[in-house]
């Protein structure tokens, strides 16, 4: 009779009893506290649904986030115009030109001077001593007479460039580019100020306003004071087109919105700043510190810019905290968390 053997069965039963013992002491040890994630903002709803970024103290001291009291301000009501940035182009030729016909007039006003000077002094000798021959005297009488056609004629072109200047661009302008040297004509000649056309549908008084603010296509305010109405409508322009300069160099074809003075009562409101503004999804925003780096972004709802920034009725309180520099960065944290929360949340996710 075979012998069985009797070395495998003693293998099998001594790995289950070890493995029996390792399951044993394994559950027996205490469960390690999972490792402490890194600090990271807080996310909650707050004030109707806007979102409330919150930042632990090294993150804010990291960040540099400054903030500014906002300021209560009060605001006229302003009505809308639109207006454009014409090419002054035509306005340099013009001027240069003038300049040159200005010379030719002194150049020729100088010589016919001269030329007369020497008519009387050969009249003079043929009458006195008789020594200045017919012939002589008549050469003198036909160069003086030329001499005095050329000034009339260079004059005649001055009046010509003069009156085109005045048609093209309106009488202050003209009375700049005959004035010359002028520092206010070299400045929107060398674009450093710039010449706008605005119009004005309707008008509460006789006359345009002084000074109005205009929104350039990155809706910048800026302001702009009136030069003198425009000799030339616009067919793009509805109404009475003005002419007005800013301290400003806009690019020239701008299409600007420009926001006018009326008689409409004084508002009452708060002073948002350029530098704390930011857009988002097409509209103006802005980021109030409701507690210690505790941080709640606003819409600037019907604001109205000015050339400090933008004036707003509503959704803001004097005194606040407003954030003037780090707004981007408080953004850009605040739409970080959008990724992780459309990740999906099903526990099978992780297998």
């Amino acid at each position: 009779m075979k012998r069985r053997p009797v070395l495998l069965p003693l293998l099998i039963t001594g790995a289950a009893a070890s493995a029996a013992a390792l399951a044993a002491w394994l559950y027996l040890q205490p469960l390690q506290p999972p490792a402490p994630a890194g600090v990271a903002p807080t996310w909650l709803t707050n004030e109707a649904g806007l979102t409330l970024v919150t930042l632990d103290p090294a993150t804010l001291a990291r960040t540099g986030i400054q903030t500014a009291t906002i300021a209560a301000t009060r605001h006229r009501a302003e009505g809308l115009a639109y207006g454009s940035v014409p090419d002054i182009q035509s306005l340099t030729d013009l001027s240069n030109r003038y300049r040159v016909a200005q010379g030719e007039v002194a150049v020729a006003q100088a010589t016919a001077t001269a030329s007369n000077q020497e008519l009387q002094r050969s009249r003079a000798l043929a009458r006195d001593a008789g020594n200045v021959s017919q012939k002589s005297l008549q050469a003198a009488e036909a160069t003086a007479t030329a001499d005095q056609a050329r000034v009339e004629s260079a004059r005649s072109n001055l009046q010509a460039l003069r009156a085109s200047l005045s048609q093209q661009f309106g009488e202050r302008l003209a009375q700049l580019v005959a004035a010359q040297p002028s520092a206010e004509l070299s400045r929107l000649l060398n674009h450093q100020d710039s010449l706008l056309r605005i119009a004005i549908p309707a008008l509460d008084k006789d006359t345009p306003p002084a000074r109005i603010s205009v929104e350039d296509e990155s809706r910048h305010p800026v302001a702009a004071e009136l030069l003198a109405p425009a000799p030339q409508s616009d067919p793009n322009l509805a109404g009475p087109v003005y002419l007005y300069r800013s301290a400003v160099p806009l690019p020239f074809g701008a299409r600007l919105l420009a926001h006018l003075p009326t008689v409409q009562p004084t508002l009452e409101g708060v002073l948002i700043p350029q530098s704390a503004v930011l857009w988002f999804g097409g509209m103006p925003w802005a980021y109030v510190q409701v507690e210690a780096g505790r941080f709640v972004r606003r819409p600037l709802n019907d604001a109205i810019a000015v050339p400090e920034g933008y004036f707003v009725g509503s959704g803001f309180k004097a005194g606040e905290p407003l954030v003037v520099r780090g707004a981007q960065l408080l953004l850009s944290e605040e739409q970080r968390p959008q990724i992780a929360a459309s990740a999906c949340k099903d526990p099978e996710c992780d297998d």
